[in-house]
């Protein structure tokens, strides 16, 4: 189940474009949109993500916890290097993955 408030947030580390990045998870399942004139959205069963920024690529949104690790390996698998952090129920963190 996705959470109502946003409960991950990320860093990746690319010279790629945010479309370009969301079009790599585009054929990895995620549906994409592009949320405004500059941003994009992902979202699947498990998470509804923005990918936004300019001298950084930040990633952030709601994801289910039991996916948080589906997420990050997928990336992984997509060839991105990032930072992702996961927070609890109570805004603690619980899960930081880097690669």
């Amino acid at each position: 189940m996705i959470p109502n408030g946003t409960n991950v947030y990320g860093i990746i580390f690319s010279s790629l474009s945010k479309e370009e990045i969301a079009r790599k998870f585009s054929t990895s399942g995620w549906v994409i949109w592009k949320a405004s004139w500059i941003d994009w959205e992902i979202t699947n069963e498990f998470s509804e993500l923005i990918i936004e920024g300019d001298n950084e690529i930040l990633i952030h949104g709601p994801v289910s916890p039991d996916y948080f690790n589906t997420l990050t390996e997928k990336m992984k698998e997509m060839g991105l290097k990032f930072s992702m952090e996961l927070y609890d129920e109570n805004q603690k963190l619980a899960i930081e993955i880097k690669n």
